[in-house]
């Protein structure tokens, strides 16, 4: 029964990747730019190089896209020449509703083979879905990783699973992060439209890496042009729409901004209830509650853990772990506070900044809970959200930088400390009371330069210090 069940998925594998790599006029996707790095670990191992990169764990929040990039990695394969018979493309929560385990599925992969796995001269794919769902998926992969060279593993799931990994899976494997879409992504999926190569790059280099504010605004100058004739065809609200629901690929096509916010509170559900037990053991009294408190983010940043704890009927400690587990899940993004020294590291027990890693998240729990009747009320915070995520994606999650945040009254909403590199004060802001905060922490914290986000024009202050900079730019870096 289980040797049927593989058959009928390895002669329906191309038509399942296709289904999940194309819209609903059956065009395909776009490829992101994370699909051309994998295309190039595929590349190395195909060529024999790079033979200690044969085993790619891609982890990011449940619907970021990472089903479709294995997808579409599928799609490359078959197109390359690969016989279908060398790939096991499957997702292990379906095989498990079928009554089937990872190893029994390899097990039967290996009979269908008909030869022993570490015998096989070929070159075997395993790309494999959901990884998650399998308690001991660590130790099954390494094995199957271990029994021959001639394998290459690519599997998908939750951001636990590299918490879950031991030192042999860490040693053997290598991890990606998919995080939710970028401006340019979003647009890439819904029109089809693509940033000129080379832009965001451009941007991000004169934002963080310019040796003082006149060279960022110089720099800035000098590439505005081209930032303007990207936004020459997109419509005032495209922004608007993006920050509330176009931040995950099934989200997108969404026309009604309603059904997308069920949506995404679906995930957060799968979340909770899901992905959190495997990073820690909650009582469920306690997982009842995690919701209560994820609302009660919707319309802060900044809260006392015991006050919220008092809210929501949990003891402090137990809501601290709460916090801790979902930003270790990656539904929030945790901004500690800088300490009064001028340590580029010193922070102080205050309390931390708890933003959302995609403000369509912040925005479905606003409207289907009615903290907000128009989620776009909350603008200013899911700016911060945007803001957050991109830090985290450019140089948090990369080891490329610290960010924090000055708890001072009346500073800046970031201090981005880059490795080897510049502190810089940003706010995301209107441009008057920016760049006052933007100053006082930019004296206060001695930052080399200071950043403020806002609609108005591209400008640098009397001083010479603070450069404003319009959303035009900040939502292409």
């Amino acid at each position: 029964m289980i040797l049927e069940t593989l058959k009928r998925r390895i002669d329906d594998s191309a038509e399942i990747a296709k289904g999940m790599s194309s819209d609903s006029f059956g065009r395909s996707f776009y490829s992101r730019p994370i699909f051309l790095k994998v295309q190039e670990y595929v590349r190395n191992f195909k060529n024999g190089l790079a033979s200690d990169k044969r085993w790619i764990i891609m982890l990011g929040l449940r619907g970021v896209g990472k089903s479709t990039i294995l997808a579409q990695t599928y799609t490359h394969l078959i197109k390359s020449g690969v016989k279908k018979e060398h790939i096991l493309y499957f997702s292990v929560d379906q095989i498990e509703v079928s009554g089937y385990s990872l190893v029994d599925y390899l097990n039967v992969y290996e009979k269908y083979l008909d030869k022993s796995f570490g015998t096989i001269k070929d070159q075997i794919y395993f790309l494999i879905d959901e990884t998650q769902s399998e308690k001991n998926w660590g130790k099954i992969l390494k094995t199957l990783y271990d029994r021959n060279k001639k394998f290459f593993i690519f599997s998908t799931g939750s951001s636990a699973l590299e918490l879950q990994a031991s030192p042999d899976v860490a040693r053997r494997s290598t991890f990606e992060k998919l995080y939710p879409l970028s401006f340019p992504e979003y647009r890439m999926i819904k029109n089809r439209s693509l940033a000129k190569k080379g832009l965001k790059a451009a941007i991000e280099n004169a934002l963080y890496f310019s040796e003082n504010a006149i060279e960022c605004h110089t720099r800035l100058q000098a590439i505005e042009a081209e930032v303007d004739n990207y936004w020459s065809d997109i419509s005032e609200n495209e922004r608007e729409k993006y920050l509330m629901t176009g931040m995950f690929p099934f989200t997108v096509q969404y026309v009604n901004p309603e059904s997308a916010f069920t949506q995404l509170n679906s995930v957060i559900d799968k979340i909770i209830n899901d992905d959190l037990r495997a990073i820690k053991s909650f009582e469920p009294e306690t997982v009842e509650k995690i919701k209560s408190i994820i609302v009660y983010l919707s319309d802060k940043d900044v809260i006392s853990i015991v006050k919220m704890a008092g809210l929501v009927g949990m003891h402090p400690i137990t809501a601290t772990n709460v916090m801790e587990a979902l930003t270790k899940a990656e539904l929030l993004i945790k901004v500690p506070p800088l300490g009064s020294s001028s340590s580029k590291i010193k922070k102080v027990r205050k309390a931390a900044k708890f933003l959302f890693m995609s403000p369509n998240m912040r925005a479905a729990l606003a409207k289907v809970y009615s903290i907000k009747a128009d989620p776009y009320e909350l603008k200013g915070y899911l700016l911060e959200d945007f803001a957050a995520l991109h830090f985290y994606r450019e140089f948090v999650g990369r080891g490329r930088g610290i960010l924090t945040y000055d708890t001072t009254e009346n500073r800046a909403d970031f201090i981005l400390d880059i490795v080897s590199g510049n502190r810089l004060a940003i706010e995301i802001g209107n441009k008057e009371k920016g760049v006052t905060q933007v100053w006082n922490t930019l004296e206060e914290r001695k930052c080399d330069y200071g950043i403020v986000i806002n609609q108005d024009r591209l400008s640098i202050c009397e001083k010479q210090t603070v450069v404003s900079v319009p959303h035009k730019f900040f939502f292409l870096a």
